[in-house]
């Protein structure tokens, strides 16, 4: 088998010179004339790519076929995603081990307390809803993969030092567990089977430590259209039509949207638009992404409205510090802050 993929990348690759090289002479034709000045600050390069790719007709395909090969041959992806079994695909982000894993860690945890801190200070409760990393969920559809043993201990730790602050943090590894669908196959995120059980955890976690006087509204769900979703993995996966066959199509999930029920007019928070929602939702995609339906979920199992600062493309404290600076916060602040974070980040250099 070594030998056949030797041969097969030499071929590859004899075949990709033939192709390119009509499109490297023709890019360079087309690309504004070579100067010193544009070689020194990039801009010839950057141009001259563009134009490559623009002329290059096979490109495409033949990233494709490159994509079928890997998946056929070697059950691999680009970087960036580890292909487990039945259909399963993870984010290589959770198996990455940092040099200085362990500074980040103590750095994230000392970030964690002072935000803590300083909610407190401001009169506002706190609840921190650690999500955990999906092939820890999933551990079992890894495959030929196995869960690094330098993470076993992590989910536990930050769970441990949360619970020596006064925050409502729920168990949601022990939670997601029971449910093997808690997590998309084809999706870094979470379903939103998994989203409904970590709302109604968090809720409940909030009810049992005491209760902090959240302005009540009647929630209820509302079952909307499901959705067909194509999983952020399978941009790794860029193997045409052999998705199917290897279970990686899309996934239908279902959507719902909380509204205020028939018995709770919603008071004045329906008729002014000014006024201060009690919640606060702070995190990432898992929140920010309406595909999860999470904001929504906490709606219902709080019964409660709130206002979601998630941020779709950052991590979760990049996030809480914008919502800090910003003015809603600091002219208004809630009553209560829950605050989601990926077990991953907490290991991850680009957390900030």
């Amino acid at each position: 088998m070594r030998q056949v993929s030797g041969y097969f990348l030499i071929l590859f690759m004899i075949f990709s010179f033939v192709v390119a090289l009509p499109a490297a002479v023709q890019g360079y034709r087309t690309t504004e004339k070579f100067t010193p000045d544009m070689a020194v600050n990039g801009g010839w390069a950057s141009q001259y790519e563009k134009e490559f790719a623009d002329v290059i007709t096979l490109r495409k395909p033949g990233l494709t076929l490159w994509g079928m090969a890997e998946l056929a041959l070697f059950r691999g992806g680009r970087p960036g995603v580890l292909i487990g079994r039945d259909g399963w695909l993870f984010s290589d982000e959770e198996f990455t081990y940092a040099q200085n894993r362990e500074a980040l860690i103590t750095r994230h945890k000392a970030m964690i307390g002072q935000v803590i801190d300083r909610l407190h200070h401001d009169g506002v409760a706190v609840a921190v809803a650690l999500l955990p990393a999906k092939s820890r969920i999933a551990e079992s559809k890894l495959g030929r993969f196995r869960y690094p043993s330098y993470n076993r201990a992590l989910y536990g730790d930050i769970l441990a030092m949360l619970r020596t602050r006064d925050v409502f943090a729920p168990d949601l590894n022990a939670a997601l567990r029971n449910d093997p669908e808690s997590f998309l196959r084809t999706d870094t995120h979470w379903s939103p089977q998994g989203a409904r059980i970590a709302a109604d955890a968090v809720a409940t976690a909030i009810r049992q430590k005491g209760k902090i006087g959240l302005e009540t509204q009647g929630f209820i769900l509302e079952e909307q259209a499901p959705e067909s979703l194509k999983g952020d993995l399978l941009r790794y996966v860029p193997a045409g039509p052999l998705l199917e066959r290897f279970s990686f199509g899309r996934v239908e999930v279902p959507q719902h949207a909380a509204i205020t029920s028939a018995a709770d007019d919603g008071g004045e928070s329906a008729l002014f638009g000014d006024v201060s929602l009690p919640v606060t939702l702070v995190g990432t995609s898992y929140s920010a992404n309406g595909s999860w339906n999470f904001a929504d979920y906490l709606k219902v199992a709080l019964q409660s409205d709130l206002f979601n600062a998630a941020d779709e493309g950052r991590g979760p404290f990049a996030t809480m510090r914008d919502y800090l600076d910003s003015a809603a916060y600091k002219t208004n602040p809630p009553q209560l802050v829950i605050w989601e974070i990926p077990e991953r980040y907490m290991a991850l250099p680009e957390a900030e």
